[in-house]
């Protein structure tokens, strides 16, 4: 049987952490393990051909490795990220495992207007996280360790040549709205084939999002639920349950 993991393949695998007390590298120093969730990785097993995979918000990057490590061996990826030190720390991962030459990692932070944001990293109990906040005039906040400019997800798949993608994992705490909406004109094409978005009861413009993808030739899954039921789950945050869930879209013309 095929191993299901990143970090325990047949030969060893290097992942490099942030020095934080953050959730994810916390994660992986307990159980030796990057997350990624099931719904992505069902995605990846079905694929029988080599995927153009591309994921926004990959922090230590468990779900973009887990597509390029378990997929044909011509798959290529980008993996997107805001934070610095967490694409720094990813970029050291791909190069210490041999794939630099199939996976980008860029530091963007993807959004659909001209805004900038600022990222602070707070103390959450004993915890350490980057959290991002609008800048609303010129100038850096004292307590910010970073400030990044929005960039569209299309300028960004344009120049890494990856207009046309198969599987699109978009993680980014609850802007998943925004970041698509940067890549309207390729999903209205047909561009991605799979999105797998991330859904939280806080998350942004949850109905708007999914309204654009179905106006646009895409049919949804989330919870067990298809298409309008999913549409009337994401008008009533009552109805969407707890934690982190996936959106699952796929082009049908």
């Amino acid at each position: 049987m095929e191993h299901d993991s990143v970090t325990h393949p047949e030969s060893a695998f290097f992942v490099h952490l942030l020095p934080t007390r953050n959730v994810e590298a916390n994660h992986v120093r307990t159980v030796l393990e990057l997350h990624c969730d099931m719904v992505f990785r069902n995605l990846v097993r079905a694929a029988r051909a080599p995927l153009k995979v591309v994921e926004v918000g990959t922090h230590l990057g468990g779900c973009i490795l887990y597509a390029i490590t378990h997929s044909d061996k011509q798959s290529r990826g980008v993996a997107i990220d805001a934070y610095g030190p967490a694409t720094a720390a990813l970029r050291r991962t791909v190069e210490s495992n041999g794939l630099a030459g199939r996976l980008a990692v860029l530091q963007h932070f993807i959004c659909s207007d001209d805004r900038k944001f600022a990222a602070t990293v707070e103390p959450t109990g004993w915890l350490s996280q980057p959290g991002w906040e609008e800048l609303v005039e010129d100038g850096q906040k004292e307590e910010a360790t970073e400030v990044v400019a929005c960039t569209s997800l299309e300028s960004v798949l344009r120049e890494q040549d990856m207009e046309e993608v198969d599987l699109l994992r978009v993680s980014v705490l609850g802007r998943e709205y925004q970041a698509l909406l940067s890549a309207e004109a390729l999903l209205a094409a047909g561009k991605v084939k799979t999105l797998a978005i991330s859904v939280l009861k806080c998350t942004e413009n949850k109905l708007e999002l999914a309204t654009m993808l179905r106006r646009h030739g895409y049919r949804l899954s989330f919870i067990g639920l298809e298409d309008e039921d999913v549409l009337a789950v994401m008008a009533d945050v009552d109805l969407i349950p707890e934690g982190t869930l996936t959106l699952v879209a796929q082009y049908a013309g």
